[in-house]
């Protein structure tokens, strides 16, 4: 009987041991998914960021008001954000490099910065260089909502000291 007894004691240890195993590869596939899903939304983010910083590039202000989000046609009208693209942005000259510097998701909620409607945000911080200004941090915020694409809600130009 004590013989029995024994051998019994290391194959519960053992199956308690894979249970526990087994219980954390559970635990750990959904937050490989998890971050799988913000990384991808990222990317997608990124991806349309860089399309609508291309608009600007290439002097399509109109267009990009257009491809704008709600929100952002609501804070400024599309003649005033042609003109301030056209003060701000001609004086520049033309985009020589640009690289993504950080990207910060905010699934679900509004940014820090102010009375924005909900929805998934994204803000990038790309490094630019143009022909008249070598060093600049272009700041740039998108939302989404649940089947529209991301649009922008923001976007700003400093020079990089």
């Amino acid at each position: 009987m004590i013989n029995r007894h024994e051998k019994k004691i290391p194959r519960l240890m053992l199956a308690l041991a894979m249970s526990g195993l087994l219980a954390a590869l559970m635990a750990v596939q959904p937050m490989k998914a998890a971050d799988q899903s913000l990384e991808t939304d990222k990317a997608m983010a990124v991806a349309a960021m860089k399309r609508w910083l291309g608009e600007i590039d290439g002097a399509q202000y109109a267009r990009s008001w257009q491809d704008a989000s709600p929100w952002f046609q609501t804070k400024i009208s599309q003649a005033n954000w042609v003109a301030a693209l056209n003060n701000v942005r001609n004086p520049l000259g033309s985009c020589n490099e640009r690289k993504l510097a950080s990207c910060v998701l905010y699934p679900s909620s509004s940014p820090p910065a102010g009375n924005i409607p909900k929805g998934d945000y994204a803000t990038a911080q790309f490094e630019t260089s143009f022909a008249n200004l070598k060093y600049a941090i272009e700041t740039v915020t998108f939302v989404h909502g649940k089947n529209d694409p991301w649009k922008a809600t923001g976007y700003y130009i400093k020079p990089k000291l």
